[in-house]
């Protein structure tokens, strides 16, 4: 179960950064608010994973196996933050 929620969890990051770089090129219309809006749903969907991630892991100890998949989820989530964190900051500059 871990190694699949930790597929997910990547999967809806990089999608939201994906979704959000559409938003952006797509600015000031229609369509570049409906990548925005499904680049949000993708973070929440992450968001989501990433607790019950968490959680499946403060049931037991930790192996270092999972200690590892839990790092890459953390580092592919701070890298995938920075980048929408940016690209947030251009879509909605003027």
């Amino acid at each position: 179960m871990p190694e699949e929620l930790k597929k997910h969890i990547i999967d809806e990051i990089n999608g939201a950064v994906d979704y959000m770089q559409k938003a952006v090129e797509h600015k000031g219309n229609a369509c570049g608010e409906r990548y925005r809006m499904y680049s949000a749903d993708e973070l929440k969907h992450a968001n989501g994973l990433l607790s019950e991630f968490r959680a499946e892991m403060d049931k037991k100890s930790m192996t270092e196996a999972e200690h590892k998949m839990y790092k890459e989820i953390l580092d592919t989530y701070a890298e995938g933050m920075t980048k929408l964190e940016s690209m947030k900051k251009a879509y909605w500059a003027i």
